[in-house]
């Protein structure tokens, strides 16, 4: 008999953005998060050039295998895209992201 539980990963953490869940998931060390949520919290006219910009990141090839097929983005890939986005709807989403990061 095998041991599943070694193999499954723990339900994701939930964050809210303006009302807008954000699912965040832990694998191999690093931060990933549904793209689909992502995409949800920043529209589709940003979401086309962040998905655009992480196509070409070497970091997706280790994402997480979840057992509903979510794509998951890694999150410093997520950062680094958003960061060269000149969209202020991606200024405006990391400024809050550093903020609600930060110890109170």
């Amino acid at each position: 008999m095998t041991d599943q539980a070694t193999h499954q990963h723990p339900p994701p953490l939930c964050f809210y953005y303006h009302g807008k869940p954000l699912h965040v998931l832990l694998h191999n060390g690093q931060w990933w998060l549904y793209s689909g949520d992502v995409l949800a919290v920043i529209g589709r006219r940003l979401g086309c050039r962040i998905q655009h910009l992480l196509a070409a990141d070497p970091t997706r090839e280790n994402s997480p295998e979840t057992e509903d097929i979510k794509e998951c983005w890694p999150a410093p890939a997520l950062l680094r895209a958003l960061r060269r986005s000149s969209k202020p709807l991606a200024r405006q989403v990391l400024r809050d992201g550093q903020a609600q990061a930060r110890p109170a």
